[in-house]
């Protein structure tokens, strides 16, 4: 897995439950103002550079119900994504 998240080229956070951001892929440094010094805190600290308000409350909502949710942002760059927030589950023995 580590070598995938080196070398993706897409953006991801990973956040648990309770919005504490666990690891980033290195593209997502860019969009969101990361170091590595960032996991541990809270996605209510972490700047972006997206033109999205409701993101976090948009995740809140993911993790709650585990829906998908697909939907295109901005970056302030004016560049255009399309952003999906998905929910991990891991299962219990």
């Amino acid at each position: 897995m580590e070598n995938y998240f080196r070398n993706t080229l897409i953006p991801q956070l990973f956040v648990d439950a309770k919005l504490i951001l666990r690891k980033f892929t290195p593209p997502a440094m860019k969009q969101f103002n990361l170091s590595p010094g960032d996991i541990g805190k809270s996605i209510f600290e972490i700047e972006d550079n997206i033109r999205y308000p409701s993101m976090i409350e948009n995740i809140q909502a993911v993790a709650e119900t585990k829906e998908i949710l697909e939907e295109e942002i901005q970056t302030t760059d004016f560049r255009w994504y399309r952003m999906n927030i998905i929910p991990y589950i891991q299962e219990e023995d």
